[in-house]
């Protein structure tokens, strides 16, 4: 009798654990919820680092390990290599008797997250206007760490110009001090730098104010996929489709806890967040004095979708302003891409821009050089 029960209840949890499961793959195969797939792929003990970049700069804290990634998910799929002074670029000489070079700043949007370089903004510049065009964007960045990029590497190369992509939906977060490590669902410690006081009295610092106290590293993302804890979580991520739904909504309650509800950053910023943005465009303008700087805003689908209901659009109007006064040239995507109001110029498992929307975003700057 109580071998009857054992086999009812097991037979009952196992029926029960299908039922979740099944609904769990309906959902996310329909595209109702829109979490990652279980990629049905485990190794007990993880060798190869799994992210493209990593705090390894004391200066400006994420950069490229010189090496080659393979950055793949349901929609891309693509390699990565990373030249000698660590840049996602080709081998590009510092001194150049040709001065008609574009600078390329920026985050993961600039880098060409997930394509090809052929198929990226940079290069299609290049391809379009004839100015060589060197790429020194990185996932995982701020303005200022771009600013401390340009200051302490790019500028070493003979150009005369500059392309700085904003990206407002996580560079204002990025650039505050007060936001620093509000990402605990990733487990690390970042190192950062960040532009601390009041406008126009700021000082940089650095959290941890050492690099070594970082831990999105090789070290560290070994340390941490190999725990117990990583190695049940990878297990689960490869394998179930319900542990990939509970990842989708953890990740998604940090980022409203972070952001907000229906947040889009060209109206939700702060005061404090703008005046950093133009303190930083101020200093990248002193030291790259007489030459040609260029701002663009890098708009996501939901900015998009935010901006056609709506019709607002504060960041472009104030910061339009601000650079018109500071001799500074500035190019407002969102309008652009709210145009074409296309579902097609981002990945279907990303908010990145895919191929058409750099293709979008690349005939509409060329304009800038002709």
């Amino acid at each position: 009798m109580k071998y009857k029960k054992i086999k009812y209840f097991l037979f009952l949890g196992l029926l029960t654990y299908a039922a979740v499961e099944l609904t769990c793959f309906i959902f996310i195969k329909s595209g109702y919820i829109k979490a990652k797939h279980p990629s049905y792929h485990y190794e007990f003990t993880v060798t190869k680092y799994f992210y493209h970049v990593a705090d390894i700069n004391p200066v400006w804290g994420t950069w490229h390990y010189p090496d080659d990634y393979e950055l793949k998910d349901e929609c891309y799929k693509t390699l990565y290599t990373i030249n000698s002074y660590g840049a996602r670029d080709i081998e590009r000489s510092r001194k150049t008797a040709d001065t008609n070079r574009l600078v390329i700043l920026g985050d993961s949007f600039m880098e060409g997250f997930g394509l090809d370089t052929s198929e990226r903004l940079s290069n299609l510049l290049q391809k379009k206007t004839g100015y060589e065009s060197l790429n020194f964007g990185c996932s995982n960045t701020g303005s200022t760490q771009e600013y401390l990029v340009y200051k302490n590497l790019a500028d070493s190369f003979t150009h005369s110009a500059i392309l700085l992509g904003f990206h407002p939906h996580t560079d204002f977060f990025d650039d505050d001090v007060a936001y620093y490590n509000t990402w605990p669902f990733s487990g690390f410690i970042f190192y950062r730098p960040f532009f601390v006081g009041n406008y126009p009295d700021y000082k940089l610092e650095y959290r941890p104010s050492a690099i070594d106290s970082s831990t999105f590293n090789k070290k560290g993302y070994f340390e941490l996929a190999n725990s117990f804890k990583g190695r049940v979580g990878r297990f689960l991520r490869a394998y179930t489709w319900w542990f990939n739904i509970i990842d989708y909504w953890r990740f998604n309650k940090v980022g409203s806890e972070r952001y907000g509800k229906n947040y889009t950053g060209f109206n939700d910023y702060t005061l404090p967040q703008f005046q950093r943005l133009t303190y930083i465009l101020t200093q990248l303008k002193k030291i790259a004095a007489g030459k040609r700087i260029i701002v663009c805003t890098i708009p996501i689908e939901s900015d998009v979708t935010t901006y056609l209901a709506g019709g607002k659009n504060k960041l472009g109007k104030e910061l339009s302003e601000f650079c018109q006064k500071n001799n500074i040239e500035f190019v407002d995507l969102l309008p652009v891409f709210a145009k074409a109001n296309d579902k097609n110029l981002y990945f279907t498992c990303d908010p990145h821009w895919n191929e058409k929307g750099n293709l979008l975003a690349a005939d509409t700057l060329m304009k800038l050089f002709k």
